[in-house]
């Protein structure tokens, strides 16, 4: 019985040791985080919106480090198939609070250049948990005509 055992686990180690070695290890996968949601008032149009939130830094002449946290609500509009984005533009002085929003810039597929809504713009920023942000947005534009953002309010936007 003992020879009859030595041979089965002989067998058994060396099946073990093959498809051990014959597995090859799979590359993790990127995860990129799940839109937040936002909306806001464009001229007393309602766009609605998905989130993301993107953070990079930067130094200036001085040595100063800034980190720039860019907010970026997309949509499709329903009626005309153009997409729509704004991106508000926040910065601050590496590791220091407050964010300052420094720009807010509308963009859709039928203009070539984006129009700023920096007049009157006010804005707050808060991380509900880490990464996770949510705030509120306004501000107008003389671009073309006078336009006006209002009740502009984005949540769970993450960093990556």
């Amino acid at each position: 019985m003992r020879r009859l055992l030595s041979p089965l686990l002989l067998a058994f180690a060396l099946v073990l040791g093959v498809s051990a070695c014959a597995k090859k290890d799979q590359p993790l996968p990127t995860l990129t985080p799940t839109p937040g949601v936002g909306s806001y008032l464009l001229d007393g149009r309602l766009i609605s919106c998905q989130v993301m939130a993107q953070l990079s830094s930067r130094m200036n002449k001085g040595g100063q480090t800034f980190e720039d946290l860019l907010i970026t609500l997309n949509t499709t509009a329903p009626t005309t198939g153009t997409s729509e984005a704004l991106t508000l533009n926040f910065e601050r002085l590496a590791g220091q609070p407050p964010y300052v929003l420094t720009s807010s810039i509308y963009h859709n597929s039928s203009q070539a250049v984006g129009a700023s809504y920096d007049n009157n713009r006010l804005a707050t920023l808060t991380e509900t948990s880490t990464g996770v942000l949510e705030g509120t947005f306004s501000g107008t534009t003389f671009y073309t005509a006078t336009s006006t953002i209002t009740n502009g309010v984005f949540k769970d936007a993450r960093l990556p």
